[in-house]
């Protein structure tokens, strides 16, 4: 029996034109990013899965893409990005960039990035980088009409936030992965940090801390907290997480612990030693979305 088929869904960057045609350099565009979900894959590289199919959000579903290779934006060894040119159902053609950092975000620098679908590599790329914070199943949200598991909300349910009150789910993204090795959940046990029942989380979670020597407030990746003791990586066959559309970025209460997810335009997030800080200044446009089950956040940019 082979190995089960994964589900990737990705913030990409939107890049200018058409490359292959134009013949030119790759430019990825400013503030202009995809949501997209790579269907039934078997493994984690793009390069290798030649039957994978791929959907962008809000657009369309079931595109065949070519895998164009990988470089590095304007020589940076820090900028590794792999390159998607997608067959869109009107004939023409969308080129996205991934960036293959694997906390999922994604903040390649905009404009020229000195490549060229000839200059491209082809071989030994890094995995597709997975999914921030997401839900997993069984997770208790809170609704207009009173808690739901997430696996039973439909699009039009309204999700009550903090900040903006009961908000429209707009849509459900799920992603099938298989749950070993890096994909493994975060499994927090009660009270590891603050939280009053277990929570289970995906890797890239963003949990929510106020730092009491910088004065600041961060948010740091479930996997960066990991003790071997309270908190410890659980490695399962299968896992499917759910991530919720909704048209404000969200922070959740999940059992008395705060933790925040978004996918941000490039420029609102820094990367520091794997750590994720948002100052307070970054923060306005935020809403709070309170669960009562295992994870936290979510919000897309949706195209």
């Amino acid at each position: 029996m082979g190995s089960p088929m994964s589900t990737y869904v990705l913030t990409v960057q939107d890049v200018a034109g058409d490359p292959v045609l134009d013949g030119g350099e790759i430019i990825i565009l400013k503030d202009r990013t995809s949501t997209v979900i790579f269907s039934e894959m078997g493994d984690c590289f793009l390069s290798r899965d030649t039957e994978a199919r791929v959907s962008v959000a809000g657009v369309g579903s079931d595109f065949t893409f070519a895998y164009l290779g990988y470089g590095y934006v304007k020589g940076n060894i820090a900028q590794q990005a792999q390159f998607v040119r997608i067959a869109m159902a009107n004939g023409n053609f969308k080129t996205v960039a991934i960036d293959v950092s694997d906390d999922g975000v994604p903040l390649l620098a905009c404009g020229g990035t000195g490549l060229s679908v000839k200059s491209l590599a082809k071989t030994g790329p890094k995995p597709v980088p997975l999914t921030p914070a997401s839900f997993t199943g069984g997770t208790l949200v809170r609704t207009e009409s009173g808690d739901c598991m997430v696996e039973d909300l439909l699009p039009g349910m309204n999700i009550w936030t903090l900040a903006n009150g009961h908000v429209r789910l707009r849509k459900i993204l799920r992603s099938k992965v298989q749950g070993n090795d890096r994909a493994a959940p975060v499994l927090f046990c009660a009270d590891s940090i603050g939280n009053d029942e277990p929570l289970l989380l995906s890797p890239n979670h963003r949990l929510h801390f106020d730092n009491s020597e910088t004065g600041k407030e961060e948010l740091i990746a479930a996997k960066n907290l990991v003790n071997g003791k309270s908190i410890v990586r659980m490695p399962i066959p299968v896992v499917e997480y759910y991530h919720l559309v909704l048209d404000d970025h969200s922070l959740l209460d999940t059992y008395g612990a705060l933790s925040e997810y978004f996918f941000p335009e490039p420029v609102t997030i820094k990367r520091a030693s794997q750590v994720a800080a948002v100052e307070n200044q970054q923060r306005p446009w935020m809403s709070a979305v309170e669960i009562t089950g295992a994870t936290a956040a979510a919000s897309f940019n949706y195209a």
